[in-house]
């Protein structure tokens, strides 16, 4: 059964773009949400030494520097005392307070840390996922320089949320990718094999002792070359 070069140089370059485009999703599914948690720990650790660098300034936090955070990141901020009691808060909803201390540790905190005390001590951070609000959240909790901790947090399902979206989105625009990459595909196979099916069109007439037809082909490389030299041939043959 004879096999077209042009179908068989579409189908290779078809399956190339195919594996390619399945690795893609493949890795995307694979590493991206790893990658997601990292940037935003990542992003966590950049506030808390910019809020410690500050503390370390000033002397003090405003209300207005810690919003500062929340708008710009979505942030939700808790600041404790040694005795894990509240001193300030701003939520995810741009919601600002700053209670009395009303001698009620925060247990859900309090525990966390204590449990986790030295190491917070000794690195001046810790990375912790917890339940201790609805939705649950990625949290950095770390001691400030006036010893107070410092609790900063960016809740999981809207991280759930951007991965979702990013795998629709990269799952849509494999699949368009891969639709246009047929079609020029095929362009361009078509583009490559015409001048070869036009010599192969000569070379057979020049079997039957049929000298008439010439290639006509522009090409400046290999291809063109090739049919220059059947055509030199080709007179040659029918003098």
């Amino acid at each position: 059964m004879r096999h077209s070069i042009g179908m068989k140089l579409f189908g290779t370059m078809n399956i190339v773009v195919i594996i390619f485009a399945a690795l893609l999703i493949f890795l995307h599914f694979t590493f991206f949400e790893d990658y997601v948690i990292a940037k935003n720990n990542e992003m966590l650790e950049k506030t808390y030494y910019s809020i410690d660098r500050e503390l370390v300034t000033t002397g003090s936090l405003t209300s207005s520097y810690l919003e500062k955070f929340q708008s710009q990141t979505g942030l939700h901020i808790t600041i404790l005392n040694s005795d894990y009691e509240l001193l300030y808060a701003v939520t995810m909803q741009g919601e600002e307070e700053e209670p009395q201390n009303t001698g009620a540790p925060n247990e859900v905190y309090g525990k966390i840390i204590e449990a986790h005390k030295e190491t917070i001590l000794k690195n001046g951070f810790i990375h912790a996922e917890t339940q201790a609000d609805n939705p649950n959240y990625l949290f950095l909790i770390g001691v400030l320089d006036s010893g107070d901790y410092l609790i900063l947090g960016t809740p999981l399902p809207m991280i759930a949320t951007s991965i979702e979206y990013s795998r629709f989105f990269i799952i849509i625009t494999g699949l368009l990718t891969m639709a246009l990459s047929l079609i020029l595909i095929f362009l361009i196979s078509r583009h490559f094999v015409k001048p070869i099916v036009e010599i192969n069109a000569i070379t057979n007439n020049m079997a039957h002792l049929d000298f008439s037809k010439k290639y006509t082909g522009k090409n400046n490389d290999e291809v063109g070359e090739l049919g220059h030299n059947i055509n030199s041939l080709s007179s040659q043959l029918e003098t």
